[in-house]
């Protein structure tokens, strides 16, 4: 069982890379802005290692959120798996259509509300 000093590296490094696959940045971008070997940050991301506090404020000023942001877990806690919330946002990222956008947004809003769920018209 991890401890909860793991969980927490863990958690920090899914929050860098979710916050990085927002802005579509690469971990070879991000290495880059940070002066790190790319390795290191995926080692960083997977919680494999954990990030230093200088490291930590550099990623927060380079992703443009505060600090605090990586320790919100709550986002990930929502979901079972980190990584599946880490692939629907680059699902919708791909989706280049705004009318596409928010008819994802509506029918993800009508399943987290009431836990049904109806496509929307397509005219």
């Amino acid at each position: 069982m991890a401890s909860r000093q793991e969980e927490v590296d863990a958690a920090v490094g899914a929050r860098v890379r979710l916050r990085r696959v927002m802005l579509r940045m690469t971990q070879k971008e991000l290495a880059g802005e940070l002066a790190i070997d790319p390795g290191h940050l995926q080692k960083y991301e997977a919680g494999e290692k954990r990030f230093e506090p200088r490291l930590l404020a550099e990623c927060g000023s380079v992703l443009r959120v505060p600090i605090t942001w990586f320790f919100e877990d709550a986002l990930v806690k929502r979901y079972r798996n980190a990584s599946e919330c880490l692939v629907l946002v680059e699902y919708y990222q791909a989706i280049q259509d705004p009318a596409q956008r928010s008819s994802l947004l509506e029918c993800a809003r009508q399943m987290a509300e009431d836990g049904r769920f109806e496509l929307p018209d397509g005219d």
